[in-house]
């Protein structure tokens, strides 16, 4: 588990389910919301897809051509 992990799951106990939810979008919205504007635009949201789609199965659902 990476650090980044550790201190959301930190974070995140003792919340209540809306405030955890709250709290992992936020934070997913540090991560992958690059350029500070307040919404996600191509090629950050490619990159969420991307990173998600490698750690539910380990990239090989993800396809450059069929994005």
């Amino acid at each position: 588990m990476t650090n980044q992990k550790k201190d959301l799951m930190l974070k995140i106990s003792g919340m209540g389910e809306e405030v955890a939810i709250d709290a992992v979008v936020n934070d997913m919205w540090e991560i992958y919301d690059e350029d500070k504007n307040g919404s996600l635009d191509f090629n950050e949201v490619k990159r969420f897809v991307k990173d998600a789609l490698a750690k539910m199965c380990q990239s090989t659902c993800y396809s450059e051509k069929v994005f």
